[in-house]
């Protein structure tokens, strides 16, 4: 009785570490983790930010505002951090670490929704799934 139990937990581990080995794995591809990767290899030349949610994500092209500076010559290295489906609180702690970096940023553009910084914050059990 003894062997079964303990072959029954042994068989419920083994498929418990295998789900968690392939959740790591399945993360690493996530939006979120490419855009952490783009703000640890922000060029020291950033100094130019877009920073939101969707609207600045699927938005803004950096190089289409590099190509469009007044001065060409002088025109900024433009990188945009937008993430869909984020909050202002995602926002800053997406800024936090980006000017954790070493880079000397002259300008932030920060895009948002109307009423998004100014709605009291809503947070449920579904939130938690990404």
């Amino acid at each position: 009785m003894k062997k079964r139990l303990f072959i029954s937990v042994a068989i419920a581990l083994v498929i418990l570490v295998a789900y968690n080995v392939l959740i790591f794995l399945a993360a690493k591809k996530t939006q979120r983790q490419h855009l952490l990767a783009a703000i640890d290899h922000l060029p020291p030349a950033t100094d130019c930010l877009f920073l939101g949610n969707s609207l600045i994500e699927a938005g803004c092209n950096a190089t289409a505002f590099q190509a469009g500076w007044p001065q060409t010559s002088v025109s900024p290295s433009a990188v945009n951090l937008g993430l869909g489906a984020t909050t202002p609180v995602e926002h800053y702690l997406i800024l936090k670490r980006a000017l954790s970096q070493p880079v000397h940023v002259k300008y932030i553009i920060y895009g948002f929704f109307d009423d998004q910084l100014n709605l009291a914050p809503d947070g449920k059990w579904d939130d938690l799934i990404g």
